[in-house]
């Protein structure tokens, strides 16, 4: 189970290689943390707002379907 550690000046939570590789996580990924009952939840689905517009599509994955609107 993992803990929080100090790192410098700040707290860390190493996370599992299980739980890295079922979320294809990658050195250098921004996720979101958000507080959910007495837990933490990361999500990479979730851009944070002073990302840039270029960066926003730099951090996201997957395709694009043929039929997406990509002009509107």
């Amino acid at each position: 189970m993992p803990i929080i550690e100090k790192w410098g000046t700040t707290l860390a939570v190493r996370i599992p290689e299980a739980l890295v590789r079922s979320l294809e996580l990658r050195e250098g990924d921004q996720v979101a943390l958000r507080a959910e009952g007495d837990g933490i939840a990361v999500s990479l689905n979730e851009l944070l707002m002073e990302d840039s517009y270029p960066e926003a599509f730099r951090n996201a994955r997957g395709t694009v379907g043929p039929d997406t609107d990509l002009e509107s």
